[in-house]
């Protein structure tokens, strides 16, 4: 019976119009479920359904913290590539600079490169 009182359910919604609702659409007709009852079974629905939402924020901070970690590792990650390309950058001016300097002082020709 929650189950159906939870599709009565909305954000606008007050507890009193959703009691009518589930009193007068009641599947017993004997006349068993009072508006109370309706209203106590009315109420369960809700709390059932804060409960929902709130397990899903839970999760859905969950997964905006597990985003944040990895955007924070991507960014870390980047920033070691980042200095490891400056450093290869560098190693390669250094290495042109060296293979420059021993090709004027006649140290480095083209005939004594080995491949």
């Amino acid at each position: 019976m929650i189950d159906h009182f939870m599709d009565l359910i909305t954000d606008e919604t007050d507890i009193d119009t959703v009691a009518e609702i589930a009193y007068e659409s009641d599947p017993n007709p004997t006349g068993l479920i009072t508006r109370g009852e309706a209203a106590a079974q009315v109420a369960q629905a809700m709390q059932y359904g804060v409960y929902a939402q709130l397990d899903a924020e839970a999760e859905v901070l969950t997964l905006q913290e597990k985003v944040a970690d990895q955007d924070r590792t991507i960014e870390a990650q980047d920033k070691k590539i980042a200095a490891m390309q400056k450093s290869l950058d560098e190693t390669l001016s250094k290495m042109t600079n060296l293979t420059r300097t021993l090709h004027s002082k006649g140290l480095l020709t083209v005939d004594t490169w080995t491949y």
